[in-house]
């Protein structure tokens, strides 16, 4: 009998504690985040001036709750080094790879898929890390590409990787053709919306799996917490999906498939 008292009191108290650990801190009225050209995600200076699925898909949802979000464009190692260093609030989108020192969501936003794009007289696929040792790869620094990739970008000796910090897509199918290296990695959507008219000269040479992507915040942020709790919830939302969904239809991307 005492060992049950004991032990409810015991189950109290780590229930209490758990309650006062809840975040308390005031969420903001404006969140100033950080994100990259990775059109059609989040697009910087389209010609018809399209925002992007995510960044058309957040700053409606935060919206709603009442809070602005601000969002800038960098180039993606300096986007991330502006939050690191305090600058900026968050990530507009990240995985956990990209940016280890910052606090992500639980629930992703979406997912993307990373492909590997030749020139059409290549043979070469990707069929799993040993085929990436036969290649010269290009790469956009900093990126999260998902494994074995990032092992392979991580171990591989300078000569056998190409690493530009600026010029996305059109700039890694430019070297592509130049000779520069033998293929080059990006997400499916960005790659088709980037160079939608120089597709006819590239090929999918593989892919990997599904990786879902996520918001993240600077940990210094005291709402940081509890907005993040917040999130979780939102994101999940019946409602919030199928506005998501009716945003990537507009962008010409199917129903969102990542839950």
């Amino acid at each position: 009998m005492i060992n049950s008292i004991l032990l409810f009191i015991w189950l109290l108290s780590i229930s209490l504690f758990a309650f006062s650990q809840e975040p308390t801190a005031k969420l903001p009225k404006i969140i100033h985040l950080a994100t990259t050209d990775w059109c059609p995600y989040a697009c910087d200076q389209e010609p018809n001036h399209q925002a992007g699925i995510v960044h058309e898909y957040l700053t409606g949802l935060f919206s709603e709750q009442g809070i602005q979000l601000k969002i800038e464009f960098f180039p993606w190692s300096r986007a991330i080094h502006q939050v690191n260093g305090g600058r900026l609030d968050g990530l507009l989108t990240a995985v956990p790879i990209e940016a280890p020192n910052l606090l992500f969501t639980r629930t992703p936003t979406m997912g993307y898929q990373v492909c590997f794009y030749s020139k059409r007289n290549i043979s070469w696929r990707y069929s799993g890390a040993a085929s990436l040792k036969d290649i010269k790869l290009g790469v956009i620094q900093d990126y999260g590409y998902g494994q074995p990739v990032d092992e392979h970008i991580k171990n591989a000796a300078s000569q056998d990787l190409a690493i530009i910090k600026s010029g996305g897509m059109e700039r890694l199918q430019r070297m592509l053709m130049a000779g520069r290296f033998h293929v080059f990695i990006g997400d499916r959507n960005v790659v088709s919306w980037r160079l939608k008219e120089n597709m006819s000269v590239v090929r999918n040479a593989g892919c990997l799996a599904e990786i879902p992507f996520y918001m993240a915040f600077n940990p210094q942020r005291t709402w940081a917490a509890k907005l993040i709790n917040k999130l979780n919830g939102w994101l999940k939302t019946a409602g919030n999906q199928a506005r998501l969904n009716s945003i990537k239809m507009q962008y010409r991307f199917g129903p969102v498939n990542h839950r």
